[in-house]
């Protein structure tokens, strides 16, 4: 029980920490770029 319960939350904390990361990359890549997708001087 225990590895699996401990797996299932490492996946959910690594997909939600993903989804921030994601959502804030799109939502300031027109400032910043910090992910370095082509819109700014980071492409």
């Amino acid at each position: 029980m225990w590895p699996m319960a401990w797996s299932t939350i490492a996946v959910t904390l690594i997909a939600t920490a993903m989804t921030i990361i994601v959502i804030s990359c799109f939502s300031t890549a027109r400032l910043v770029a910090p992910c370095g997708h082509g819109y700014g001087p980071t492409s």
